[in-house]
Order: C-alpha cells, then structure tokens, then sequence
C-alpha cells in the first residue's frame, strides 16, 4: 500500500489538526469566525515523497493544518463526511501481512528468477540524465492480456526548471521500433512523475525479434520556462541472455 509508514501520522497529528481542535471544547464550538494564517510554502512529505494538494496547508495559533482527505487517502484511508452530525470519518485501508522469518529456499529463488515469454530478470537497469532530470527504470513486464511489453519509469526532477520529456529514440536487440513508441511526461521543478511504455509483442514479432537482449532509449527534454532543453545519455536495460 502506497504511503503506508504515515498511519500513524494521519490518526494522529492530521486528525488532531484538520478538525480545529484539540480539545473536547473544540468540537462543540459552532461559529464563523475570522482568523489569521500563515502560509508559508509548507511542503507534505509521505514516505519521503512530495504530496501535492488542492489546498494548501498552513499555520495557525501554532499549528499547521493539512487537507484531511488529501493525507488521508495517501495513507489508504477513506473519509467520509456526515453533513447531519458534522462529522468526518477515516476508514478502511490495508493492514500490513506479517512477516515470518524463513531458512532460504535456493529453488524457489531460483524459479522467481524465470520470467516467461521472450524475457528474463533484469541484469541492469540503468539511468539517464538530462539537465535536472534523472529517469529510472522501475519495472518491466509482460501484459499478456493486452500482448503488450511494458516499462515503467520516473522523471525526478530536482531542479527549477520545468520540462515536458518524451523518447526520441527506441531500440530493441539494436532494432529501431517506431516512433509511435512515445511516453510524454510533466518532469516539473521539484518532483517526481511516472510514465509507461507499452510495446506490442506484434511489433516484436515483425521485427524478428524473439527473444530481448537489451533497450535501449534515449530522452529529449523541452524546458517550458524558455530555457535550455536536454538530450539524455542512453538508458540501457540488458537481460540474461
């Protein structure tokens, strides 16, 4: 479950804050009243990453306030809100399995190492970098429902500027695929995105290609703020042979 280590942070300190209170005195106060806050660039991190939100947090009589639904459902809870009772909830959510301690069992590692079809596990998944934007490659696998192949990968951006990032070139086994094989991502400054690429095993099929060896992309980055624009260095993801 997505943002799982910050339960404990939602129960706790967002439920505390997001109702206006923390007292029992509070919950009973019905009125409008005017009050000052500040606002004052306060960032959100679950699990060390960035959480975007409509509304933006801020500080008041030495608290801060965050969105309840937005740091909620990051944490897997849903909310639900009773106009009748004036009351917002937090549910649901996963609990984590527990975890067992076991002697390693050599040939079932070696059976999770076989991927089926015209792929083995990943020796190396490199990275490529452009400007202020590294891209990773996260996982690769084998939608046989859709007959497709298809990886995932993020765009962190660390830096100011901000950057719309597509594939200019796609190689498989040294082949060039198509240039309808394109991803589009929002690399924008400070944060993290993430993309898909989906290959047809039909295309694979038509350019005799029947088992991978290693692809090969490399990235163009366009800088929306009118600046420099960036070519990646090759991104090289090699399987067993």
């Amino acid at each position: 479950m997505r943002f799982q280590r910050m339960r404990d942070f939602v129960m706790g300190a967002v439920t505390a804050s997001l109702v206006l209170g923390v007292t029992p005195a509070a919950f009973a106060k019905v009125a409008s009243m005017n009050i000052p806050v500040q606002y004052n660039n306060i960032k959100v991190l679950v699990d060390g990453k960035e959480l975007r939100t409509e509304k933006e947090p801020f500080l008041y009589d030495g608290t801060t306030y965050l969105p309840l639904r937005a740091v909620a459902e990051a944490v897997g809870k849903e909310v639900s809100w009773d106009s009748a009772t004036k009351t917002a909830a937090l549910s649901g959510g996963r609990e984590e399995p527990p975890t067992e301690e076991t002697e390693p069992d050599e040939t079932k590692d070696k059976e999770e190492t076989q991927q089926p079809g015209r792929w083995t596990r990943v020796t190396n998944k490199t990275s490529a970098v452009g400007g202020s934007v590294e891209i990773k490659c996260v996982d690769i696998r084998e939608n046989l429902d859709n007959d497709m192949l298809e990886l995932d990968f993020k765009f962190d951006n660390t830096g100011d500027d901000n950057y719309h990032v597509w594939i200019e070139e796609c190689y498989i086994n040294g082949k060039r695929m198509p240039v309808e094989y394109e991803i589009f991502a929002n690399a924008y400054n400070n944060r993290k995105t993430e993309e898909t690429l989906k290959i047809k095993m039909s295309d694979l099929d038509a350019a005799e290609i029947n088992k991978l060896h290693e692809i090969s992309i490399t990235f163009h980055g366009y800088n929306v703020d009118g600046g420099k624009g960036f070519d990646t260095n090759a991104l090289r993801v090699q399987f067993k042979s």
